[in-house]
């Protein structure tokens, strides 16, 4: 039987020694992106481990950021070898959803997992439990000096108001696409986020004080301060071509110090359209997504 109790930073050391013993990380043991999750996680009780017959099976941890009205919660975890497709996975999946529900200060919450390709159990959880899955590929490209776009389009940091303007451009864009938060929230969870960079941000028009034809929220993820991560590129489908490209080559060529480089997590259709920026694929996830009504 799977018990589950709140992990206390007491635990930590045997829940480092069960991970090196049987865990995907081997000998690393509690690595630095976990210990990074698991600090937040601990400050906040979001945190379990999961006990079968007395040891560690497994763990879960929630991370979550707010920003006026809105909940992200990433969650992260791992079930020990001996342990897997025991119900164990289910159990702390389902506390995670639980309580990402049950402690959230908004209304809106949106609970993420990231999972590898081989990782056939762990989609099939989340699947089963109602998660879309949208496939990424990151790609990061150097900041180097590159020409400004040509006549036609200019750029400005965004404006009070340009929300509900955006929106509508962002619901034209993406009509029938596959997101990975659904609907608008996707764009209002970005302009609300705690990491947003407001003074990265960028609005494309083809003339002064005309409609938007393209944006470009950015966020700084505090793990990666020297990288500039675009979360989202939106332009307009029936304006001129390459605006997408634009506004990531603008970024490229305004990002100030101290970043380093410019990154994004998209399909690869997308990143075709920004050959000869130099982005150079690192890594491919399938992020899965669940939207939550609140219990506040």
């Amino acid at each position: 039987m799977t018990e589950l109790r709140q992990l206390t930073p007491d635990q930590l050391p045997e829940l480092n020694d069960a991970l090196e013993a049987y865990g995907r990380g081997g000998a690393a043991g509690m690595d630095g992106q976990r210990m990074a999750v698991l600090a937040r996680s601990l400050a906040d009780g979001d945190a379990v481990v999961a006990r079968v017959g007395g040891r560690i099976a497994g763990y879960a941890a929630n991370r979550q950021d707010w920003g006026g009205g809105f909940a992200l919660v990433e969650c992260a975890g791992e079930v020990l070898g001996p342990w897997r497709r025991r119900g164990v996975g289910g159990a702390l999946l389902d506390w995670a959803v639980d309580r990402a529900a049950a402690t959230a200060s908004s209304t809106l919450v949106e609970l993420v997992v990231d999972c590898l390709g081989e990782d056939t159990g762990l989609r099939a959880m989340l699947t089963a439990r109602g998660f879309t899955a949208t496939p990424f590929l990151e790609a990061s490209a150097p900041i180097r000096p590159l020409p400004a776009a040509g006549p036609g389009l200019s750029f400005r940091p965004l404006r009070p108001g340009d929300a509900a303007r955006m929106g509508e451009l962002y619901r034209r864009a993406t009509a029938g696409a596959v997101r990975t938060r659904g609907g608008d929230e996707a764009l209002v969870s970005t302009l609300r986020h705690p990491c947003l960079r407001r003074d990265s941000c960028l609005l494309a028009t083809l003339h002064e004080d005309g409609p938007p034809v393209g944006f470009a929220l950015t966020l700084e993820w505090p793990d990666a301060p020297h990288d500039l991560w675009i979360d989202t590129l939106c332009a307009d489908p029936d304006a001129r071509p390459g605006i997408a490209r634009d506004l990531a080559a603008e970024l490229i060529r305004r990002a100030p110090a101290p970043y380093r480089t410019v990154s994004l997590g998209a399909a690869e259709a997308l990143l075709d359209t920004l050959a000869g920026l130099d982005f150079h694929p690192t890594r491919r996830w399938t992020r899965h997504a669940l939207l939550l009504t609140a219990a506040c």
